[in-house]
């Protein structure tokens, strides 16, 4: 599969828009890039990670209840910390700030809950054309210089 950038973004939907961006552009310290209308009553709120963009999805209705599955934790890989730090955002996203290199993220990391490892990782593997690292763990992606891909963790629930 061609990707349209070398790098992965993630999309959060939200309801608690002021929150969420006092979180990722105050807390956090990710640049603001845009907003843009993407329809359905949502607006996307653009925050720049390492190459990728972290998408705030503000909704003007309220949302469905979250069903399991889907993002368990976000890592983000910078240089403000020397250790591990976890925090929820306001939606109660797991987020982890982790040292660059830390087992081997030097982007951002993705984990995922599904039920079925295997086919989630043929699925990876064959349409998305991401590379197996083993341990549950998948490369999508180019280097974002000076970083290595994204790698995805998966994680069986």
């Amino acid at each position: 599969m061609e990707l349209a950038k070398p790098q992965v973004d993630v999309g959060l939907f939200t309801r608690q828009l002021e929150a969420m961006q006092a979180f990722y552009g105050e807390k956090l310290g990710l640049q603001f890039e845009s907003v843009l209308p993407v329809g359905g009553g949502f607006r996307q709120y653009r925050y720049l990670c390492n190459g990728s963009v972290i998408k705030l999805m503000h909704s003007r209705e309220a949302l469905r209840p979250r069903r399991p599955g889907g993002y368990e934790t976000l890592m983000i890989a910078t240089p403000k910390v020397s250790k591990v730090e976890v925090l929820p955002d306001p939606d109660d996203n797991a987020i982890e700030l982790l040292p660059p290199g830390r087992d081997d993220v030097t982007q951002m990391e993705i984990r995922l809950g599904v039920k079925d490892v295997e086919t989630f990782g043929h699925f990876y593997t064959s349409a998305l054309g991401a590379v197996d690292m083993g341990q549950n763990r998948y490369k999508i992606g180019r280097p974002f210089s000076p970083s290595t891909m994204n790698p995805r963790s998966i994680q069986r629930r």
